[in-house]
């Protein structure tokens, strides 16, 4: 579970919209500054400006609920003199007696914000004198305070920006600081093991529950390789050592040094989810991987999209989901609503101009370096690390901005007319869902939500009890202690560890590429060979060999780490789920084929042991409708395709259990069919119907499967036409489906361009198109006249065409060398749409097409175990 401290975006920032209000809130921001007695003029004011923001928000949605009551009695000609109209003459007291939940939450924060800035003052003059080190130098006059510089924590304490006469700046934290202390001690123990790959670090000066550190100047860098290979070296470093959140905010582009300026989420612990599929290795693998650590690319999705928060990639943009704001703000007309909010990113890029997706290279050449150099000194890493041992280190169990979103739902008229109303919106605290150790965190995360604070969590960096913002001790709540499973980092460093590792870099970073159409890339014109069967098969075996090296696994259980498309159109790397064209279903579909045609049993085990939870997961779709059309029908997306594949593993795997859930998977699919208008293959009916003709060819769920074959050629019938030609998203897809459902429906082969088989001639060739038609006639010419792709994978790549080219007698030659997936960068995926899994049932459809059928098309398989296509002119007779 991912968990990131992202700041609250700018224009939704306590107090953005809601600072027209300051007039009403001015009397008790001004009281409270007078507590802080004789402080400097520049303290009070950003101690007002802080404070006075704060109270805004919290108190805004009960202001513009009177506003809009009181609207029809104020005076003025327009929306602004209306406005100024009811600040100036509302009673916040009589508000304040109608919502004692907001009195109470406002006294709460005020008394706290006094505290926070009185203890910043009396730290501020004990240590005066030591500042030159965090400062770089003499400081001179105060001349500005910046509070609220992240959220607030533990009674309204909060990161502080201070300015002085010298141009000096320094950073105040108002909380332990002995993990950047020791992160520093660390990187000067290890700049002379990693050289030039050394990154820069924040001075600080440590003092008992709070620190100065210094304030890092972004400036370009002169060298932008080598500020990413540093970046590159320090993520191989941030990993060993557990980091999270260290996202674009954290870090600092010094010229060409990444520097971290805030690493009090490093020995991050994890918790093992617990799910109804059980414990999955590869989700393991993702999340204790380099992408744990933020600095990569590991974008954020919602409604609106995605959004890269990563120290690596993150670039301005919006935030994907719906954040609070206010429209009409200092009007009468004053109202809330919810869209995408702005993101600014920070200063993580060595420049303006710079394009950090062509930098990719940079970064893993370092990291690679980087890696290596600490392997091979890794008695200096382990030696380094016991100076951590009793350091606190904050624990994150929730994302700050999820916390953050209660807090300000809580502030409801609704919830504040009663003294405690506000804990109504803090139920959700008691959701653990698949995390039960959250309902540890939930008690703490009301009081300190209730003073107005992001909830805070502190555990020992070699210990396993946390600590709450008043000290209370919560024993065993982690499953091991960051110490330890550091330890266990290092032990694991090695060129095995490195591979995988870098995977997941190269991966992350093939996720900045901009979505693209299912397309055909260009290709290259190296040498080709004219494979016969056994070579095929050879190959095929090899990528089987592949999958299962770069598997997960564990007693139970095979799965995957996945590069594969996101719902946006873009690219995401996550575990592998159930689908057929980019799950797990796909993947143990081309390993028991290849372990049928091999006779390997390690193929036809690890075709087992990747749909374990395959038999759960139907069941529960079955007996939860609107599970089940949360998924979807489809073939290569959705239950058409899990149905398909239960079908197809009782016969390849000899195994009566999965012919057994065949009928709970077509009534799941079914489900899900009547449930969607969407009419194609890969998502839609179309997909439901394919694996429902499937299943009519043999099995207990026949007489079930031809009704519903027969019911979803009535909804196909009758649905509008797509608006797209091509096989797996359009009319040619749809067409297919209806003639094996004995239908004559008319060609489907018009506004077809490209060879792909997802959306050009190929998938039309292979659904059966006439051998004497302008269909095939174009498709033949089009063969000619291109140059093989430099991807191999079936959906748009070569293998999809090839397969098509077998089936009309065109000539079957393949590239010379390694075989490519239809991936950014064709790094290497599972999948068996853009993946290893698809390259090999290509292969072995080349060489044994009467004996394995075509997946694309969701053909069945006849009782005697031979596909009804006939065999190709490769296969010995």
């Amino acid at each position: 579970m991912s968990r990131v401290r992202s700041s609250t975006p700018a224009a939704h920032s306590p107090g953005a919209g809601a600072r027209c209000f300051r007039p009403v809130v001015r009397p008790l921001v001004e009281a409270a500054a007078r507590r802080l007695g004789d402080a400097p003029a520049v303290v009070v004011r950003g101690f007002e400006d802080w404070l006075g923001d704060r109270l805004c928000s919290f108190a805004a949605r009960t202001l513009v609920a009177r506003l809009r009551a009181d609207r029809e009695g104020l005076a003025g000609e327009d929306a602004r003199a209306r406005f100024a109209d009811f600040v100036a003459r509302v009673s916040f007291a009589d508000v304040l007696a109608e919502h004692p939940g907001l009195d109470a939450l406002l006294t709460a924060v005020t008394h706290n914000a006094v505290g926070a800035a009185t203890e910043l003052l009396t730290r501020l003059d004990d240590d005066r004198d030591a500042l030159a080190g965090p400062a770089g130098g003499d400081t001179g006059v105060l001349t500005s305070v910046v509070f609220g510089r992240g959220d607030a924590h533990g009674h309204g304490r909060t990161v502080c920006e201070l300015g002085f006469a010298s141009g000096a700046r320094v950073i105040y934290r108002p909380r332990p600081a002995g993990l950047h202390a020791r992160w520093n001690e660390l990187l000067a123990d290890l700049a002379p093991i990693l050289g030039a790959l050394a990154p820069g670090r924040a001075e600080v000066l440590e003092r008992p529950g709070y620190a100065w550190v210094e304030y890092i100047s972004a400036r370009p860098a002169g060298d932008v390789g080598r500020y990413y290979r540093r970046l590159g070296a320090q993520l191989a470093l941030l990993h060993v050592l557990g980091a999270t959140d260290i996202h674009a905010e954290n870090v600092v582009a010094a010229g060409e040094h990444p520097v971290v300026v805030d690493v009090e989420t490093l020995f991050q612990p994890r918790w093992t989810p617990h799910t109804d599929g059980g414990h999955d290795p590869a989700l393991t693998a993702v999340e204790t991987s380099v992408l744990n650590t933020f600095v990569l690319p590991r974008p954020v999705f919602g409604p609106h999209g995605r959004l890269d928060l990563s120290a690596f990639g993150a670039r301005p943009g919006w935030f994907p989901y719906d954040l609070p704001g206010w429209a009409g703000a200092g009007t009468d007309r004053m109202r809330l609503v919810r869209g995408p909010a702005p993101y600014t990113a920070g200063h993580h890029r060595p420049g303006p101009d710079v394009d950090p997706a062509a930098r990719g290279g940079d970064l893993v050449d370092g990291f690679r370096a980087g890696y290596r150099r600490l392997a091979a000194h890794r008695d200096v890493l382990a030696r380094g690390l016991d100076r951590f041992a009793g350091t606190g280190l904050r624990i994150i169990p929730r994302a700050s901005e999820w916390y953050a979103d209660l807090l300000r739902e809580s502030t409801e008229p609704a919830f504040l007319r009663e003294i405690d109303g506000r804990q109504q919106a803090f139920a959700a605290l008691g959701e653990v869902t698949a995390y039960p150790y959250l309902g540890r965190f939930a008690e703490a995360s009301r009081a300190d939500l209730a003073e107005g604070d992001i909830p805070f969590f502190v555990a020992d960096v070699d210990g396993r009890d946390v600590r709450t913002t008043t000290g209370t001790l919560l024993p065993d709540v982690l499953e091991t202690d960051g110490l330890t499973a550091a330890r266990a980092r290092i032990d694991r460093l090695g060129e095995r560890d490195l591979r995988a590792q870098l995977w997941f870099a190269r991966a992350a970073i093939a996720t900045l590429t901009p979505p693209g159409a299912h397309t055909t890339p260009p290709g290259h014109t190296a040498g080709v060979e004219s494979p016969d069967p056994a070579r095929l098969l050879d190959l095929a075996v090899s990528v089987g060999d592949d999958l299962i090296g770069r598997g997960c696994t564990d007693a139970v259980r095979l799965n995957w780490p996945s590069l594969e498309p996101a719902e946006d159109g873009g690219w995401c790397v996550r575990q592998l789920g159930a689908s057929l064209g980019d799950g797990y279903c796909g993947v143990a579909l081309f390993l028991a084929e290849l372990g049928r045609l091999s006779g390997h049993d390690r193929f036809l085990d690890a075709a087992a042991r990747a749909v374990r939870p395959l038999p759960g997961l139907i069941a529960l779709l079955d007996a939860h409708p609107a599970l089940a059309a949360g998924v979807g029908p489809g073939a290569f997306s959705g239950l058409g395709g899990l149905a398909y594949t239960v079908g197809r593993l009782a016969g390849l795997l000899d195994d009566r259990a999965f012919a057994g859930l065949v009928p709970a998977a077509l009534r799941a699919a079914a489900v899900a069919a009547r449930a969607t208008e969407l009419a194609d293959v890969g998502d839609g009916i179309a997909g439901t119907l394919l694996a429902a003709s499937a299943a009519t060819h043999a099995g207990p769920a026949r007489a079930d499967a031809a009704a519903l074959v027969a019911e979803l050629a009535d909804r196909l019938e009758n649905s509008a036409p797509l608006p797209t030609a091509g096989f797996r998203f359009g009319r040619a897809g749809v067409v297919h489906a209806l003639r094996l459902a004995g239908r004559v429906p008319p060609a489907g082969g018009d506004g077809v361009d490209g060879l792909g088989w997802c959306t050009g001639l190929a998938g039309l060739v292979l659904a059966g198109a006439d051998p004497g038609s302008r269909v095939v006639a174009r498709f033949r010419a089009a063969l000619r006249e291109r140059v093989p792709s430099a991807d191999h994978s079936p959906c748009h790549g070569e293998l999809g065409v090839l397969d098509a080219a077998r089936l009309i007698g065109e000539p079957v030659r393949l590239p010379r060398g390694a075989l490519a997936c239809g991936t950014p960068g064709a790094v290497p995926t599972p999948g068996l749409l853009h993946g290893l899994a698809g390259i090999g049932h290509g292969l072995l459809r080349l060489g044994f097409a009467g004996r394995v059928p075509a997946i694309s098309l969701l053909a069945p398989e006849t009782p005697s175990g031979v596909s009804p296509e006939p065999d190709s002119a490769l296969v010995p007779r």
